[in-house]
């Protein structure tokens, strides 16, 4: 017989490997909340396979909310791409975050705030604020950094 902590293990364990992703119901919420702020953003992301597809669908419903994705650009310039996207930096993260250039704080604070709380409200680990993204040389967009999960 499997006891109750044994039981909450076991589901822990199965959220741990099960990939993130979004319902299109999910998409639409994010999409609605971001459409208020039309914003340019790049992307970030820890190299592996499901931070890589679980991005897929953040940047779906931010662009169906009216954001602008473009090329990460950093320092040193390494980036991916896939096709007909634009290319990606890569960092080791963890969750997700909504980062922006401390000097934008008035521009950016609200739009990343809001993408941030929507992703929490949908069951994702995600935070938003400036960040001394060294990495990251365009202080003109919000930085959306999807990382493995925690």
């Amino acid at each position: 017989m499997v006891s109750h902590i044994q039981r909450r293990e076991i589901i822990a364990l199965e959220q741990w490997f099960v990939p993130r992703f979004l319902t299109d119901e999910q998409k639409q919420r994010i999409s609605d909340a971001v459409r208020p702020y039309h914003v340019t953003f790049d992307l970030i992301v820890y190299n592996d396979a499901e931070p890589l597809n679980f991005s897929v669908y953040i940047v779906d419903a931010l662009q169906k909310g009216g954001w602008t994705q473009v090329d990460f650009q950093g320092n040193p310039p390494q980036t991916f791409s896939r096709p007909g996207a634009p290319a990606f930096g890569v960092s080791q993260t963890a969750g997700i975050g909504v980062v922006y250039d401390g000097s934008r704080i008035a521009e950016f604070n609200e739009a990343a705030s809001t993408l941030a709380t929507v992703l929490l409200k949908e069951g994702f680990q995600a935070h938003a604020g400036p960040f001394p993204l060294a990495m990251a040389t365009n202080a003109n967009v919000i930085h959306v950094m999807v990382g493995r999960k925690l």
